[in-house]
């Protein structure tokens, strides 16, 4: 992007007075005032010293064949564009705000595990707090037997019938043939 092209951009571009004003002002000792023009000043130099930010944080992310922009980018174009001091303070913030986000994110994975530990205790306690039925102290009755008796000779005339227990091999079933002479 050519100069004249960010000149016409930070033209177009203007941050909002009151958040210039703002920022000056804690910039600024207590007992010191600013100008209505000197703000307006600071805020021409704060656009084009954001753009140019943009376009160099741009120009690398391209440079590294991708389209998004990070947080990497911008600190190689406090790099270009010389602000060390910027550099160092951005990337201890940068430091920061990952130490936090990785703090948060355990945080949080650390009360699912919890969460989840404690439904499953629950259901075991509920699981154990079933009271057994009366019917299953009780011996089975005369007629619980002979069901039971009833189904197992069911279960047995479904299955196979035994085979003679003898040293017969695979061959021993196929059907006999007249022998071949």
């Amino acid at each position: 992007m050519s100069t004249s092209e960010n000149r016409e951009r930070a033209q177009r571009l203007k941050l909002p007075n009151a958040v210039v004003g703002r920022i000056v002002k804690n910039a600024l000792p207590d007992n010191a005032k600013m100008s209505s023009e000197a703000r307006c000043v600071v805020s021409r130099a704060a656009s084009v010293f954001v753009l140019n930010m943009a376009t160099f944080a741009t120009d690398h992310a391209q440079g590294k064949k991708r389209k998004m922009v990070t947080g990497e980018d911008v600190i190689a174009a406090l790099k270009g564009l010389e602000c060390e001091r910027l550099e160092k303070k951005l990337t201890a913030m940068v430091e920061s705000w990952k130490s936090k986000k990785a703090d948060k994110a355990a945080e949080q994975a650390k009360k699912r595990a919890d969460k989840k530990a404690a439904a499953v205790s629950e259901a075991i306690n509920d699981v154990s707090a079933i009271p057994e039925t009366e019917a299953a102290d009780e011996e089975p009755t005369a007629a619980s037997r002979d069901e039971l008796d009833k189904s197992k000779d069911d279960a047995q005339d479904t299955e196979e019938p035994d085979r003679p227990s003898s040293a017969a091999g695979p061959e021993d079933d196929l059907p006999e043939t007249a022998p071949l002479s």
